[in-house]
């Protein structure tokens, strides 16, 4: 989803808000701003309104690392469950899986939309990743 300036603001606005970056650098050199995500309440849930991660990084467990944090800071502030969506486009078809390799289960499909709802309960299981946090 795209958001303007006063979305986001307003999204951050609210402290049970989660909303995270992920920069990585390695032995080839930096890569940069590489990954975003923001989580919305909903109750006892947090929503992952947006998932966004650079192509070139992707398999390489950076998404783990990004999903990790975001299951610590729900953790943190209470939540039950997260709760994902995947909406097809023409760009994200290698991803259409990902929220199952994180260990959510999948709530439905919408044939008319092709949505698809994911569903974590939240615990302190941490996804295995090469990417440390310095």
């Amino acid at each position: 989803k795209r958001h303007d300036e006063q979305t986001i603001r307003r999204f951050l606005s609210d402290p049970q808000t989660i909303a995270l970056t992920l920069e990585l650098s390695d032995k080839f050199g930096e890569h940069g701003l590489i990954a975003a995500a923001i989580g919305l309440p909903q109750g006892d849930n947090l929503f992952i309104d947006t998932f966004l991660m650079s192509c070139r990084v992707l398999n390489r467990t950076a998404e783990h690392f990004l999903m990790n944090e975001i299951i610590e800071q729900a953790t943190q502030k209470n939540f039950k469950q997260i709760i994902g969506e995947y909406i097809p486009t023409a760009k994200n078809n290698m991803v259409k899986d990902l929220f199952l390799t994180f260990g959510f289960d999948r709530l439905n499909s919408n044939s008319n939309t092709e949505l698809e709802q994911f569903c974590y309960i939240v615990s302190n299981k941490k996804l295995n990743t090469f990417i440390v946090n310095q």
